[in-house]
């Protein structure tokens, strides 16, 4: 009987070392002591991993640095570093070369010796190295650490102020690229599909009391506007209009505000600040 192996890739250990340094700080309330340094410490490991992992895909004999006693030894910090530049083309911010650095000097002590950290400078260090690696993974390897975590550490990880602008960001651009898509549809759609989207179900008491009502267009002044893609948009089935407006609505009453940076109804606006009188 063969004995068991464990045989793991550059970038599967890499994803190993940043998920347990992750999730030990992150998964927990009230992170623990260990917690602060051997996150820190996994961290550290993991992202030096990733960095490897990105010159090899360059070409995997740059992470090799033999040495005389060891010819699979692999290329350390300062190297790795000025090889992805010059080989890969990637160079680091100032500031996350810095980052690296720093932990890079504690993680000796935090491993073999003494340590001193405060427990602030240990979770700015944490972040800072969480916020890389999710980033450093996603641009460089085309990897989502979001997929690799469990839910409540990506829960705080994603409040990351670098982690929730990029998530931001690429939300607003799927969005953008989403409201496209939709516009194009419906503006390409026959005009019989057109007409057939205002047939809705009407109202039951008994069979259909969630209807979906018919609103007055702003655009074209018909009552012709449904809710389509799920009730995500609404769409004018007047064929000569074709107007698409968001879902938002009324903050106030739940209706439609047809605006998208509206958070009352023209209704609730007049009431709310008088405009009937």
């Amino acid at each position: 009987m063969k004995p068991a192996v464990i045989k793991q890739t550059l970038l599967e250990n890499a994803l190993d070392h940043v998920r347990d340094g992750i999730e030990r700080f992150f998964s927990e309330e009230q992170p623990s002591t260990g917690a602060h340094k051997f996150g820190l410490s996994d961290l550290y490991t993991g992202v030096l991993l990733l960095l490897k992992e990105r010159l090899r895909r360059t070409d995997p004999a740059l992470i090799l640095q033999p040495s005389k006693n060891n010819p699979n030894k692999t290329v350390d910090f300062h190297e790795l570093l000025k090889r992805l530049e010059s080989e890969a083309g990637v160079t680091l911010d100032p500031t996350d070369r810095t980052m690296l650095e720093t932990v890079r000097e504690l993680r000796n002590p935090i491993e073999h010796g003494e340590v001193t950290l405060t427990v602030s400078d240990a979770e700015q260090m944490i972040a800072g190295m969480t916020s890389f690696a999710y980033l450093f993974a996603r641009d460089e390897l085309a990897v989502a650490l979001e997929t690799e975590l469990d839910s409540t550490a990506f829960f705080r990880v994603s409040h990351l102020r670098k982690v929730s602008e990029r998530l931001n960001k690429e939300f607003a651009e799927y969005m953008k690229q989403w409201w496209k898509d939709i516009a194009t549809k419906y503006t390409k759609m026959s005009k019989k599909k057109v007409l057939a989207l205002r047939d809705v179900e009407p109202y039951h008491p008994k069979h259909n009391p969630d209807a979906d009502e018919i609103y007055i267009c702003p655009a074209c002044g018909e009552e012709t506007v449904v809710k389509v893609e799920e009730g995500a948009a609404r769409f004018c089935t007047n064929p000569d209009c074709r107007e698409l407006y968001s879902s938002k609505t009324c903050e106030r009453c739940g209706e439609p505000t047809f605006e998208d940076d509206a958070i009352l109804c023209d209704g609730c606006s007049d009431h709310v600040f008088g405009g009937d009188d």
